[in-house]
């Protein structure tokens, strides 16, 4: 491509040429003709001319053009090519194009094997080749010719390859994004766009080479650039939201956005804006490409040296600067141009004092405001810490579960501050746990600790990391870090008080079940067998009155006969009570055999249930083996009684300290409008007795699962 752009940069030195320049805009190409750029003085050509035909004459070229709807010959001598006439034109863009090929080609000597560098290479390159055609234009007088091909072909086909690998490096800095990463992807990347402008061509009207078809042409690349462009921002930012704790990813994409932001803002305040409220721009066309030094200026620093300056104060303070210009810009001209319409005048005078006037007000409100906003965009709620803490505290009243609470207050304080990592540690029985955390700590970074007090006791830290390796706090940060871990403090004491709470219930569960246990224990295997004895010796001695002739009406039969009745159902009774106690198959058969027991009992012909534990289970708490069988024996009741399933899997595994239960079966579902009675809330209650949880859903494949999680405690476990 630099090679081709050469080949057009020495044939137009070295031809004769004239005043016409054509350029790749849409109102230059015509069906009729075209409608070239005339630079300096010209002979015969006037602006506005239509030229529909050249032919090449001693005197010149002759040009047949319409001018007010009426066909003319205007003869054009030729001459040395008008380079200074060029370059006065765009000599900023010029600048811009050489100083990012400077960059490109200085970063690949030095960082050549980062995955970025080469295609920034390629763009830097496309955009100066095509960028130089453009600059030096398409004399009129070439319509048609072989050069006319190999100027579209700089300014159409190299322009898009700028852009493709403009794409291609969004996706690639500062780290490639997996897409990208897969066979073939970067290669579509680069090459998609350049054939989706291969098919435009064919489809746009006319014959190729014609007006018509090469302004076509242009409209079809111009799409394609703005998609380009507006991708290749779209990713950039999803990037800066989505790298969480990866500071230098984070400063890297600051500095490439800084510079991006700048850049848009003075164009905006120099040219665009003024263009549109008074029709001419504020700054000189020529210097329009100097804005471009400054996104230039980002990359180099994100590229090559992003730990050089004290970016935060660096992106602050040129956001806002910027932004306040291209504010202050848009106001005045706001103001002249609504003073000139509604007074009838002119823009000058006094209606230009008024609008300086009204500007001169408005400024210092709109520096600290706008610097506000890039603040918090950069620090978060450093500069307003009623805000942050206003917002805490709102944020720990709504949080209903205490359980909650130190999580969302985690997250709100790296948002209030934009942190990468923030973590709350607590001191819970002389050790320090870990109770909730956001994000990751950045490699390299020295975390901050805040301690967590609350009336006089120190219940944990705060953790924090910083927004960047090295960077430090200021005091502004530090206190309001010491605020924020006050407030903190009282929903940490909160949060022990629950887990007290919770513990000290989940003990009473497991010692409420190991005494029933036992005591059904005492009660089937000694109170009950005793009772069933003296039943059996009741009625032992009432035969042996009656083998000794005692009459069968006496009393003492009758009495014997009384007892061994009482002693049978007493016996039936302990029997029951027991069951209620602790299902004995739980003791007899374990976990598993019961369920299996209590499936064959309940499921005539459908559904088949499978009883599914991988690896076995070890043995677990009294509390747990009920919690778990209860809760399991409920949950294939209603498969029985409301799925009308065919089967119906029941899983039972221990992984990482808890019981996992899950009974799936492939019936109907649950109903629209399905409302918890009281046999889902008993399991959900005994799952949270133990500290656990119970939750009815939707399987993949249909039909319906209840999941339940049991904790099994440390010093039980096995």
């Amino acid at each position: 491509m630099i090679g081709a752009a050469a080949v057009y940069t020495g044939w137009w030195l070295t031809t004769p040429g004239d005043c016409t320049a054509l350029s790749p805009a849409v109102g230059g190409w015509r069906v009729d003709g075209v409608r070239p750029e005339l630079r300096g003085s010209c002979a015969a050509l006037r602006d506005g001319d239509l030229v529909v035909s050249a032919t090449q004459t001693p005197a010149g070229v002759a040009y047949v053009v319409r001018r007010e709807g009426v066909e003319a010959v205007a003869v054009e001598p030729q001459g040395a090519p008008r380079i200074a006439e060029a370059l006065a034109a765009s000599w900023s863009f010029v600048v811009f194009t050489v100083a990012l090929a400077a960059l490109a080609g200085y970063a690949f000597l030095r960082r050549r094997r980062e995955p970025a560098v080469p295609p920034l290479l390629v763009s830097a390159a496309a955009l100066l080749a095509s960028s130089t055609v453009t600059l030096l234009g398409l004399p009129a007088s070439a319509m048609g010719s072989g050069w006319q091909w190999l100027y579209l072909g700089n300014v159409q086909l190299v322009y898009t390859l700028a852009w493709s690998a403009m794409l291609c490096f969004a996706l690639l800095f500062p780290r490639p994004v997996p897409w990208v990463t897969r066979p073939g992807r970067r290669a579509a990347a680069y090459l998609g766009p350049l054939a989706a402008l291969g098919v435009g061509a064919t489809l746009v009207p006319g014959a190729p080479g014609t007006p018509t078809w090469v302004g076509g042409l242009i409209v079809v690349q111009a799409a394609i650039t703005v998609v380009l462009i507006v991708t290749a921002v779209a990713i950039t930012v999803r990037r800066f939201r989505v790298v969480g704790g990866d500071a230098v990813v984070r400063q890297q994409l600051r500095w490439v956005g800084a510079g991006i932001w700048t850049s848009a803002a003075l164009l905006l305040a120099g040219w665009l804006v003024p263009a549109l409220l008074t029709g001419a721009p504020l700054l000189p066309a020529g210097w329009i490409g100097l804005p471009g030094l400054a996104t230039v200026a980002g990359a180099a620093v994100a590229l090559l040296r992003y730990r050089l300056f004290d970016l935060d104060a660096v992106v602050a303070r040129s956001i806002g600067y910027a932004a306040l210009t291209a504010t202050v810009v848009t106001l005045y001209l706001g103001v002249v141009t609504l003073l000139a319409a509604v007074l009838n005048t002119t823009t000058t005078g006094p209606v230009a004092i008024a609008g300086a006037a009204a500007v001169a007000l408005a400024v210092n409100p709109l520096r600290v405001g706008l610097q506000g906003v890039v603040n918090r965009m950069l620090y978060g709620d450093r500069d307003a810490p009623y805000a942050a803490l206003h917002r805490l505290g709102r944020r720990l009243a709504v949080t209903s579960a205490p359980a909650g609470t130190l999580p969302a207050a985690a997250a709100d304080v790296a948002r209030a501050l934009r942190l990468p990592f923030v973590a709350i540690d607590l001191v819970l029985d002389g050790a320090t746990v870990r109770a909730a955390a956001t994000g990751s700590p950045p490699t390299g970074a020295e975390l901050r600790s805040e301690p967590l007090v609350h009336q006089g006791e120190v219940l944990g830290t705060l953790v924090v990391a910083p927004r960047a390796p090295g960077e430090r706090p200021g005091p502004a940060e530090r206190r309001l870090l010491a605020d924020l871990a006050d407030q903190i403090g009282a929903a940490a004491q909160v949060v022990r008080l629950d887990l007290d709470l919770r513990r000290s219930r989940e003990q009473l569960v497991l010692a409420r079940e190991e005494e029933r246990r036992a005591l059904r224990r005492a009660l089937h295997d000694e109170i009950g067998p005793a009772v069933a004895a003296l039943a059996l010796r009741a009625e032992t001695a009432r035969r042996m009155l009656v083998a000794d002739g005692v009459a069968p009406e006496a009393p003492a039969l009758a009495e014997l006969g009384g007892l061994r009745r009482e002693a049978t159902a007493t016996a039936g009774n302990l029997r029951r009570l027991a069951y209620d106690l602790r299902p004995p198959a739980l003791d007899e058969l374990g976990l598993i055999g019961a369920l299996r027991e209590h499936a064959e009992r309940i499921a005539q012909t459908e559904p088949a249930f499978v009883i599914d534990a991988p690896g076995g289970l070890p043995e677990l708490p009294a509390a747990v083996e009920v919690a778990a069988f209860r809760i399991a024996v409920e949950a294939m009741t209603n498969v029985v009684r409301h799925a009308h399933a065919h089967s119906c899997t029941v899983r039972l595994e221990c992984t990482g300290g808890e019981l996992w239960l899950s009974i799936a079966d492939d019936g109907a579902g649950w109903p629209a409008g399905f409302r918890a009675g009281v046999g889902i809330t008993a399991m959900r209650e005994r799952a949270h007795e133990l500290g656990g949880s119970c939750a009815v859903g939707h399987g993949n494949a249909g039909g319906a699962v209840v999941t339940a999680r049991l904790p099994i405690p440390a010093e039980e476990e096995s």
